[in-house]
């Protein structure tokens, strides 16, 4: 879905840690600079947010890191 909405415009993403779709945008966002779709990852604003479960000060950081890892680059980060 990512990477068709790139390709017609799209130039903001909103995701989630509880959609485990944040590694398949990464992925959509990596082919359409290499497809040129994009020609900057800043013409993105990536938007993600963990799960009221892990809205807790020992688990942010984790689950932040977590979203880093699958999506590689990320604007904001929220609670859901």
């Amino acid at each position: 879905m990512a990477r068709d909405r790139t390709r017609i415009g799209y130039r903001a993403i909103d995701t989630a840690e509880l959609y485990r779709a944040e590694e398949g945008i990464g992925a959509a966002i990596a082919e359409a600079l290499e497809r040129g779709l994009i020609k900057d990852r800043d013409e993105l604003f990536v938007t993600t947010r963990i799960w009221c479960n892990n809205a807790h000060p020992d688990r942010v950081l984790p689950a932040l890191r977590e979203s880093l890892r699958s999506g590689k680059v990320i604007d904001s980060h929220t609670i859901h």
